[in-house]
């Protein structure tokens, strides 16, 4: 179980609190769960799309022209009268993770479960937790067998994308941080939400007397293991191969409580509703580097989007 750094020091204890808000303003799981047309879900890029775009990608990167890449498929299904409270209250009691969060703006809802977090500003202390590396366990499998955990930290895939991403993150927050207080603690460790374990990192440092939380996070955005390094060029390419947009996800939810105190999500695990038109969009990604292979990486983007793809039916 991922260790959190905040009052809350268990995804067990977040839920637990969360449900005890719930009881006292009087929020149940409603009949707003039931009616997805799941059946009717369709993909921005369905398998042999997808898998055209890792091909391509690895193209891009035997070029030089990017070392990773995040390539990411948008689902869209119809969902008439959903209760997004209720939607919301269900997925964190039967698949709780880190950073849930619930917005609403006009006929826009926002439900997103993210386990990862971007960046956490206290006082002078930042922390960022990238998470890069992503197994799923089967049946039978424990979250800490030894020789599961194995596979994944001892995967030089994994170890690729995590290491890759966090130089990215020691680079992005440097500029914000006092000269020589970056440091990587933790690489590769471990948590597990909904059946997958994740591997990531622990990169923190002191901000700078003449910067604030937002400097910091404007630096830093959008963060680096939902794009691909080189950042830039990574985002020149997604655009490109991607047909569709990304909205929300793979942006940031958080929490802004002064010039110096700030803690935020990467929107992942992320749907978002049209209360107008009743469409219901949720997206998922991978990784690339140049070792990858086309066709796991389209299963892992299946393994991702599943608290979704198996949400109860009309």
């Amino acid at each position: 179980m991922m260790t959190l750094v905040g009052q809350e020091r268990t995804v067990d204890a977040l839920k637990a609190r969360l449900e005890g808000i719930g009881q006292r303003i009087g929020l149940q799981e409603r009949a707003g769960v039931s009616g997805f047309d799941r059946a009717g879900v369709r993909m921005s890029l369905p398998r042999a799309a997808y898998e055209t775009g890792v091909r391509e990608t690895l193209a891009r990167i035997r070029a030089g022209d990017v070392y990773q890449l995040n390539l990411s498929t948008r689902f869209t299904g119809h969902w008439p009268g959903l209760d997004p409270a209720g939607l919301f209250l269900h997925l964190w009691r039967t698949r709780p993770a880190p950073f849930y969060a619930c917005f609403a703006s006009g006929p826009h809802r926002v439900i997103s479960t993210s386990p990862e977090r971007f960046l956490r500003v206290q006082g002078e202390l930042v922390l960022s937790q990238p998470i890069k590396g992503t197994l799923r366990l089967k049946e039978g499998e424990g979250e800490t067998d030894p020789e599961v955990l194995a596979r994944l930290t001892g995967s030089a895939k994994e170890d690729a994308e995590l290491s890759m991403i966090v130089d990215l993150i020691r680079n992005d927050i440097s500029a914000c941080c006092q000269p020589g207080s970056v440091r990587v603690e933790g690489h590769k460790s471990v948590f597990c939400v909904d059946r997958l374990l994740q591997m990531y990192s622990n990169v923190t440092g002191r901000l700078r007397d003449d910067r604030d939380c937002l400097d910091l996070f404007f630096n830093a955005f959008p963060g680096g293991s939902v794009t691909g390094c080189p950042k830039a060029s990574a985002m020149t390419i997604i655009e490109a191969l991607e047909p569709h947009s990304r909205g929300v996800y793979c942006g940031s939810m958080l929490a802004v409580r002064g010039e110096r105190e700030l803690d935020s999500s990467i929107a992942i695990r992320t749907a978002a509703w049209n209360a107008d038109t009743g469409n219901f969009d949720f997206w998922a990604g991978s990784g690339i580097v140049v070792d990858s292979d086309p066709a796991s990486e389209y299963q892992e983007t299946l393994a991702k989007a599943e608290k979704f793809l198996t949400l109860e039916g009309p």
